[in-house]
């Protein structure tokens, strides 16, 4: 949600309208797609289009921020942007589940800068599914259950600083990757000539390896640790000591001011 003012973020108004519209988002919003959850890019676009629209004509929990009388999402905009004196946007929005096909698991947040338990200037919801996925449930009662609460939000912490695009290479557009190898050969020409095509493959490799630890979440670096592990080991290891091996099968990353990246084509 943005309004055009620090001042403003911070009235109770605000806030409390929010919080209505986060609860019409939990109740009546569809499942975001899974497979989305993977790019930050596709994940922006959905939630800045189709779910957005999808909220805006909805009725929001508590009525109408001044008079509490029943009104529409869309409505209740229009009247708390008249009475704060600036505009009022619904930018994104998305509501996320564990996949059915997902026996344990659990999802977490992290929100930074914020000024109540709720909102910020970034947050970040990340998705932990087991290994294998005969799993028990990860309920509150479960003896693992702080440990991966704790590695989520952890996992989350790092996605604020580091901003991965996605998951990991596979989910990468083939457009987009081409784009990249195209580029890479371009700037290593000098390097290349007259070297065999083993070579120049091998170079042409660590370039994108060292791309795909740029954009990729499970290839980055941990911002959080001086131990140079990468994430996806990083998860392995503190989900094993736990007794309850998870994997990162998701993230969605929202940041104050931020408009979605166009569409990749």
């Amino acid at each position: 949600m943005n309004s055009e003012t620090d001042f403003v973020a911070r009235n109770t108004d605000f806030q409390t309208f929010t919080q209505r519209v986060t609860q019409g988002a939990l109740s009546s919003l569809p499942t975001v797609d899974t497979s989305i959850i993977t790019s930050t890019t596709t994940v922006n676009q959905q939630a800045e289009t189709v779910y957005t629209n999808t909220l805006t004509n909805n009725l929001l929990p508590g009525g109408d921020i001044l008079t509490n009388k029943e009104c529409t999402i869309k409505d209740g905009i229009i009247g708390l942007t008249a009475k704060v004196g600036e505009n009022i946007i619904l930018r994104r929005c998305v509501k996320y589940t564990l996949p059915n096909n997902y026996i344990g698991g659990i999802i977490t947040s992290y929100i930074h800068n914020s000024i109540n338990a709720n909102s910020g200037a970034i947050g970040v919801i990340v998705a932990l599914a087991p290994v294998t996925k005969s799993s028990t449930p990860l309920t509150k009662s479960h003896s693992a259950y702080p440990a991966i609460q704790d590695l989520g939000k952890k996992i989350a912490m790092h996605i604020a600083a580091a901003k991965p695009i996605y998951l990991n290479k596979d989910v990468i557009p083939n457009e987009e990757l081409n784009r990249e190898k195209a580029l890479a050969k371009e700037t290593m020409q000098n390097q290349i000539q007259n070297k065999p095509e083993h070579i120049v493959n091998k170079i042409l490799d660590g370039k994108l390896n060292k791309w795909y630890s740029e954009i990729c979440l499970q290839d980055q670096i941990y911002t959080l640790s001086d131990d140079n592990i990468k994430i996806n080991k990083y998860v392995e290891n503190i989900s094993k000591a736990a007794n309850y091996p998870v994997q990162v099968i998701g993230f969605i990353s929202f940041r104050v001011g931020e408009t979605a990246p166009p569409a990749t084509n």
